[in-house]
This record gives structure tokens, sequence and C-alpha cells, in this order.
């Protein structure tokens, strides 16, 4: 039987959600109206090519297997975290836009819903005079003479499409009951937008395309000051500075978002030094990519920190846990997931399922073996090296800024630069009569791994050595200068 499938996306949502739009859309037909029209808005989603995700792997099986030290089994288990990182991208993506879908949906559908007649008891939305969408009842907007409220015809373009607007509002705004601060940008349709007044959103001006480095401002009055200071508490200002004597150093954008239009105006007065100094290093530590870049460190220290304690606690699988949540956390650092609990797709974001599934695995119990160990490691420190070249950009940009404010010295004695690891391995020695099977170039390949190995003794190095000559030698190969 052909799977059915509803409205113009050929998707198929859950009876649940059509339930619930029917619901709020006070009919089945109005129900689909809305999710037809948010699918509309957000475009499908390219489903995961198996082609792909193969290529991905023998890609990287190839590069992991290039490398020196390498083994078959520890490359195939670190590509084979490369197919599943994007099959697992797919799927959340998949699962983000259906989410969107229905929470659009959700919000739509009760504008679909059949208007009340004139006569009856139940609300109306009306225009206020702040300009609000406000509900009244239908007796009291007659009595008033409200203004009622006319919404764009559903599935309009002008109902439809999202667009950019800037949180005014000192203190922020509530949206389904969350607060979003002042100077966020928001996406909302028209007729989302009519449901809040202009002091609390207003037209969004993309930021300056280029680097935002720091701009001196004033404020225009004491009381703009302290206006200014709610929304942003974190910042050092003078007496003076607030008084409008002298400027306060800022970001460049806080220029162009409209609500500080009439509490800071750009400046040439001098600035008191080390408030300059303290802001400067203020906007610099919560940079995105400085906080980023903070997270990203302390999990790559937790999960060099476990691989080593796998290999001196007496129960290495309470290690093995804990360097893989670091390794998750690393991966989304936005996933909810606590360390000791099993970790689900709803609270491990992106994730992959494998991942999950060996961390999952571990809870039950379970161990690591070595080449899993130093599989995960060297993920880490890949992903490590990668995601810290963020930090990088963040410093060339304050410090060309820092030499042109003549405080360079300053800033070089706080700025962090990426940690450099240096990546040990450890391993359980087989015992002298294994090493004596290793033979071949497998052999050579995994007896170079073991070598390695911070924790084996002068006689077991012997041993070792001893193997890797006699393998040489049997496959006609020079000796090693090891």
């Amino acid at each position: 039987m052909e799977e059915e499938t509803y409205g113009v996306s050929g998707t198929n949502p859950n009876k649940e959600l059509m339930g619930a739009l029917a619901m709020l859309a006070k009919s089945s037909g109005g129900g689909q109206k809305a999710f037809d029209a948010a699918s509309a808005m957000y475009a499908p989603v390219e489903e995961a090519n198996p082609w792909e995700a193969s290529l991905r792997y023998f890609l990287e099986l190839g590069k992991q297997a290039s490398e020196q030290g390498s083994t078959l089994f520890g490359s195939a288990v670190g590509a084979g975290l490369v197919p599943l990182d994007y099959l697992t991208a797919k799927k959340k993506e998949k699962r983000d836009r259906d989410q969107k879908v229905a929470s659009t949906a959700m919000s739509l559908a009760p504008s679909l819903a059949p208007k009340a007649g004139a006569g009856s008891g139940t609300a109306v939305k009306v225009v206020g005079k702040d300009g609000k969408v406000t509900l009244m009842s239908t007796a009291e907007a007659i009595k008033t003479k409200a203004t009622p409220y006319i919404a764009p015809p559903a599935g309009s373009k002008e109902s439809l499409v999202k667009k950019n607007y800037t949180v005014t509002k000192v203190g922020g705004i509530e949206v389904s009951g969350i607060n979003i601060p002042q100077n966020t940008v928001v996406q909302f349709s028209d007729t989302e937008r009519n449901l809040f007044g202009p002091t609390d959103l207003g037209p969004y001006q993309a930021p300056s395309t280029t680097t935002d480095k720091g701009q001196t401002f004033t404020f225009t009055s004491p009381e703009a000051a302290e206006e200014w200071l709610l929304a942003n508490p974190d910042y050092t200002v003078t007496e003076n500075q607030k008084a409008g004597k002298t400027s306060i150093l800022l970001p460049q954008s806080m220029g162009l978002v409209p609500a500080n239009s009439g509490l800071i105006r750009e400046s040439t007065k001098p600035s008191d030094p080390e408030s300059v100094l303290a802001n400067f290093r203020k906007f610099y530590t919560k940079d995105a990519a400085y906080t980023a870049y903070t997270d990203l460190k302390s999990n790559m220290d937790a999960v060099i920190t476990s691989y080593e304690g796998a290999y001196t606690l007496e129960r290495p699988g309470v290690a093995d846990i804990s360097m893989i949540f670091a390794y998750m956390k690393m991966l989304d650092p936005t996933s909810v997931v606590r360390e000791g609990e099993q970790a689900q797709a709803s609270n491990s974001g992106g994730v992959p399922d494998a991942v999950r599934n060996i961390y999952n695995s571990l809870l039950d119990g379970g161990r690591l073996q070595d080449p899993q160990r130093r599989s995960f490691l060297n993920q880490a420190y890949s992903l490590y090296k990668r995601k810290s070249s963020g930090l990088d950009s963040l410093n060339d940009r304050f410090s060309a800024e820092a030499e042109t404010r003549g405080i360079k010295t300053r800033f070089d004695g706080y700025m962090l630069s990426p940690e450099e690891y240096t990546i040990r391995y450890f391993g359980q020695y087989p015992g002298d009569s294994a090493i004596e099977t290793k033979v071949g170039t497998e052999g050579l390949d995994e007896l170079s791994i073991i070598a390695q190995y911070e924790n084996i003794t002068e006689p077991q190095i012997a041993k070792i050595r001893q193997q890797i000559a006699a393998i040489r030698d049997q496959l006609g190969l020079p000796p090693s200068n090891n």
C-alpha cells in the first residue's frame, strides 16, 4: 500500500500533529492549510546519499591508513565515524526542519480558525491605541468601536515570508514564554510582527561587513547611560562617561543597533585609558570564538585525562565513559546529555548514532579496547585542531586593533593562544609470546604502535625491537634505525 502523504510538500506528518492543528484551526481543512503554509516556508531537506557516505568512508580510511603507526583495524574504526557523522547530520537536518514546520504550523493554525460572529461572547483580535494586536471580547470591541485586526490572507506572501527585525525594547520581549533580549535579531512574518508594538521590534539593519574591532561612543545623556546599562550591565562605565564628558570603547556593531540610536553616538572625545583596557578585554573574552575555544579546550583536556586514566584506574570503564562524554561535547557543545545518563537522540544533538551507542554500552558495564581508545583520542585531537582555528582568527583581529590603540603589550598579557598538546599513547602489553606471533607488514604496523606506549618497560621495548628486526629481515627490508 502506498504511503499517504499530505499537501503540497508531499510529506507525511504524524496523526498527533495533524490532530492538534485541526483542533487549533477548528477544522481539519484549516489544520492542513497551516501545515502546507509552514512546509512552504522551509526548503525540503535533501535525502542522505548512501554512495556519498561510502565515498567519505573510503577517503577517510585511505587518509588514516596512510598515517605512520596506523593499523587497518584502527583506521577502519576511525573512518567509520565519518559517514556516520554525515548520515547523522542529514537526520538532524531533517528533524530540525520537521520541528520548525510543526512549530510554525502550530502558530499559524489559530489564525485560520473561523471568525466568531458579531453577537458572540468570544474574543476577537483588535488593534489597540499602542499599535499592538490584542484580544478583546466581541461585546467590548463593538462598545468601544475598536479597530478590527485584519490579517493578510492565509498563505499569502505577506503573511508567510519571514523578515529580520531587531528587538528594541529594554529588557527584551516575551515570545512563547521565552525572553528574547534586547538587540537580538529575530525573524517574524508580517502577521507575527503585528503582535508586537513599534517599541518592541525595529527594522533590522545588517552589521557592517568590516571587522568589528571596536569604536568610541559617548552617551547622549546620563539618563541614556542608565537605560543602556540596564541592557548591557557587564560593561565598565565611569561617572565622566555617564555624563558624556569622555567616551567609552564598544564594539562597532553597537552603533548599528536601532535601540542604541538615541542612547549612544560616535565620538572623538578622549576616553579613560583603564576603561578602554577593561572594555577591550571584556568584548574579547565575551566573543563567541573565545568562549567556544575555552569550552573546546576543557573537553579536550578531559579526553586526554580520561584516556590516560583508563590505564591507571582499577575500573577503566569509568574513564572510558568520561572520555566519550567529553568527545560528544566537542562534537556538539549544545547537547544536554549529562555524564552518566543514557544519551538519546533527543538530548545529544548532533552526536552520531555510533558514538552514542558506544557511550550507552559503557554505561551498561562495557569498556573500550586499546585501538578504540586510541581512535577516539586521535579523532578528538583532530577535531580540536580544526575548531581552534577560530581563536587564531580572533587573536589576529584583536591584535591589529590593540596595535592601533597602543595597547598591544597589555593585550598580549592576557591574549589566549590555542594549547599545543603532545599526544601520548598507552596500552596493554600483549605478552612476549603474543609479540613473537606478529609477522608480515601487518605485524610491523602493530608492533610500531605498541612500541609507542608510555607504560611499557625497557625489557618489553627490547622484545618488540627484536621482533621488528626479525620481520624486516624476513621481508628483505633494511634494518630499522630505532
